[in-house]
């Protein structure tokens, strides 16, 4: 659009408006290109799926348009679940958070991407920013107990776990984990509480749905060594049994065997188990490392 300006002072005002309607006219045509490219890169990321050439029409919107926070979010969540750059993309993240704190979700993935990266001081920071701005349920305070596994926090994971519990007597995850926490801090009576109130829940829930499932082997697992922690070690057998029923190639249940075993002076037993524990932890030990090895070939190849 043609403007004319004027180089008499008394029309400043009409120059003014005409400056105005021209930046109109330029925010006008800069967003028609940005919502553009933004919409080429939801093509290629979501359909075609060639995610860094989505990335680089993501970064030409965001150029545009620095303020465009779906653009934003979309160019974090390429880099974080495709390309899995862990650290660029929390420095996308961080800049949708300073646009917008209430952005959804924006906390809770940048923990994400701190957790990969192994910074879960910083995952438990930004779960904590997120539960500001959701609404907050049972399984939020089981989630948060989770990230605190990570961080050694036994007492912080029981006080989750019980606030969960007061909000949903029926989670059995809680009880689970609080049962954990429990163990590590080698209170094994309230422990076993937790762990029988877990089946119990567990038992509930299969029957209420009618399907085929098995009991949480972890819920087994920590039962069956608290028990062996209080010395009843003929219930621990029993339950390390259930375990195997599971997971028959789990090798250290059958060095919790052969443990067992050993205390009560079945020296057969023992020797089978401690066997089987060795023989299968072979196994483990040379799939780890042709894992490791194929890892190591495609890093090359690349």
């Amino acid at each position: 659009k043609k403007i004319i300006i004027t180089k008499n002072i008394d029309d400043l005002s009409v120059i003014n408006q005409q400056i105005t309607t021209y930046s109109k006219l330029i925010d006008k045509s800069t967003y028609r290109f940005s919502k553009k490219y933004f919409e080429d890169a939801e093509n290629l990321h979501y359909k075609i799926k060639d995610y860094y050439k989505a990335n680089e029409l993501y970064e030409k919107a965001i150029e545009l348009k620095p303020d465009f926070e779906e653009a934003i979010n979309n160019y974090a969540q390429n880099m974080r679940l495709n390309i899995k750059d862990y650290s660029k993309a929390i420095v996308i993240y961080s800049k949708l958070i300073e646009l917008n704190p209430k952005y959804e979700y924006a906390y809770f993935r940048r923990g994400i991407c701190k957790s990969a990266l192994k910074d879960y001081i910083g995952y438990l920071s930004d779960f904590n920013e997120d539960m500001k701005y959701i609404e907050v349920d049972s399984s939020t305070y089981v989630s948060r107990a989770i990230i605190k596994i990570k961080l050694n926090d036994f007492v912080g994971i029981i006080e989750d776990c019980s606030t969960a519990i007061e909000l949903n007597n029926k989670n059995s995850n809680a009880y689970t984990y609080r049962g954990q926490a429990k163990f590590k801090l080698q209170n094994y009576e309230d422990a076993i509480i937790d762990f029988k109130t877990s089946i119990e829940l567990q038992i509930e829930e299969i029957k209420l749905r009618d399907y085929n499932q098995r009991f949480s082997y972890t819920t087994l697992l920590y039962y069956g060594k608290a028990k062996f922690e209080l010395k009843e070690y003929k219930s621990a057998l029993k339950i390390f049994f259930k375990c195997i029923e599971q997971h028959p190639n789990s090798y250290f249940i059958y060095e919790l065997l052969a443990q067992v075993y050993e205390k009560l002076n079945d020296n057969e037993n023992y020797k089978i188990n401690l066997d089987k524990f060795n023989l299968l932890n072979e196994i483990h030990l040379k799939r780890l490392e042709s894992d490791l090895l194929r890892k190591q070939n495609n890093e090359n190849r690349e």
